[in-house]
């Protein structure tokens, strides 16, 4: 019996880590979360990989250019509030890893126009070198909403 409720309180604890975030992932995307507030678009568009695909939530596919493309406006606005959270993350096989997120944004562009955007998806990161760059994101949800 006593051998049973420690391997129970073992595996229960186990588990209680297996979803802890690594303190280099928790790291990077806080300064994400800066940089985006910060309107920093250059320093964003470092991160891709020359290779990056993003794949939105309907599957149309966007390399590393249009993805910057359709990321100038957003850098544009007034105002960028930004919360950003890492759900989960996954080290694979290939030396990649996966890192879940939830990604909220109000965006505020003045006089008024204010847009809010929500995404949940998946960023994969391969170090190449002695440097991280994302190669692909693979969106699960977008949603915009203008608020007035």
């Amino acid at each position: 019996m006593k051998k049973i409720l420690l391997l129970a309180l073992l595996a229960v604890a186990s588990s209680a880590f297996a979803d802890r975030i690594p303190r280099e992932w928790a790291s990077r995307y806080r300064s994400m979360q800066q940089i985006i507030s910060n309107k920093n678009l250059f320093v964003w568009q470092s991160n891709l990989d020359e290779r990056f695909v993003w794949i939105d939530a309907n599957g149309k596919k966007r390399d590393r250019r249009a993805t910057i493309a359709s990321a100038e406006d957003m850098f544009k606005a007034h105002k960028i509030k930004c919360d950003l959270k890492i759900m989960r993350v996954d080290t694979n096989r290939d030396q990649t890893v996966d890192v879940t997120f939830d990604l909220r944004l109000t965006l505020d562009y003045g006089q008024r126009n204010v847009v809010r955007f929500h995404e949940q998806g998946v960023d994969t990161w391969k170090n190449i070198g002695s440097r991280w760059t994302e190669i692909r994101t693979v969106d699960k949800v977008t949603t915009e909403t203008r608020v007035r």
